[in-house]
């Protein structure tokens, strides 16, 4: 069994997004900005009781201005920069946040809810036109593992806060977040476990809301192609390796040749790592 030539191309889909946008803001989220103060009065605290409190305004997480909220429409996120959870020095970490998952030492606190999700990751938290801590706190929100932070859309509670990240899956889909029943405001904050006033860094943050969120979402990526010539009427298996230094290759997909060339698209955005392939004809 001989490998047949392969050449790789890149290959671009463009697609309309069908939805009607309503505005697009960009801020700056520190990382000094807890969701645990979101729309309370200056010298309100929270983490009483772990650490020096945090205070507001001083650590307030940072009001979204700019777009109005309705209940059902949709917001998604593009998110860049970096923040640490300690003192400098400290290891920064990318708006998906590090390696470790922690949550809310305190627990749900001034009607907010707790957590879990990496450390310094963004965060969101709705709210409505009353202050907090005048109600219950919803129960908290998992994020703990990949496969929960992929979600493609998530409608969070009023005082629920929620993982946005860098707005994007793993596999680089945009990733929707419905405004739900009576939220009237959105405050973007950081991921710690207690004492934020000691972190370092910040996101820049830019929010776009759209009032069909039950529309498909669409959007352009690059994907590779590979062309394979052989044999028509010959079965061949189209295999890649992320180096040619690897002794195996993992298969992508068989095909019978109906027509040489033969052209194959690889389901794996091109941006995400450098692949080789060849193509093994079959015995």
């Amino acid at each position: 069994m001989q490998p047949l030539k392969n050449v790789i191309i890149a290959v671009g889909s463009l697609v309309i997004h069908a939805s009607v946008w309503a505005g697009s803001v960009v801020t700056n989220v520190p990382g000094t900005a807890t969701p645990y103060l979101a729309g309370l009065p200056d010298g309100t605290q929270s983490s009483v009781g772990i650490h020096a409190p945090d205070i507001a305004p001083f650590q307030s997480p940072v009001e979204v201005a700019g777009i109005g909220f309705s209940p059902g429409a949709a917001l998604f996120f593009s998110a860049t920069g970096l923040v640490g959870h300690c003192p400098s020095p400290c290891a920064l970490s990318p708006p998906e946040g590090g390696n470790q998952v922690t949550d809310h030492l305190a627990g749900a606190e001034n009607g907010i809810s707790d957590i879990f999700a990496p450390f310094d990751a963004l965060l969101g938290v709705f709210l409505g036109p009353n202050a907090p801590n005048l109600f219950s706190s919803p129960p908290p929100l998992y994020f703990s593992t990949l496969a929960s932070r992929d979600y493609l859309s998530i409608t969070p509670l009023l005082q629920q806060v929620f993982f946005i990240g860098d707005g994007r899956t793993s596999t680089g889909a945009l990733q929707l977040v419905v405004v739900p029943e009576g939220a009237t405001r959105l405050f973007l904050c950081t991921m710690d476990a207690f004492g934020w006033a000691n972190n370092q860094g910040y996101f820049s943050v830019a929010v776009t809301l759209t009032n069909a969120p039950d529309a498909t979402l669409l959007q352009i990526d690059t994907y590779p192609g590979i062309i394979v010539w052989g044999p028509i009427g010959s079965t061949q298996q189209v295999e890649f390796a992320t180096s040619l230094l690897q002794t195996t290759w993992t298969p992508l997909t068989n095909i019978v040749l109906s027509q040489s060339p033969y052209f194959v698209v690889d389901p794996t955005p091109a941006r995400n790592s450098s692949r080789f392939y060849r193509a093994i004809t079959a015995p």
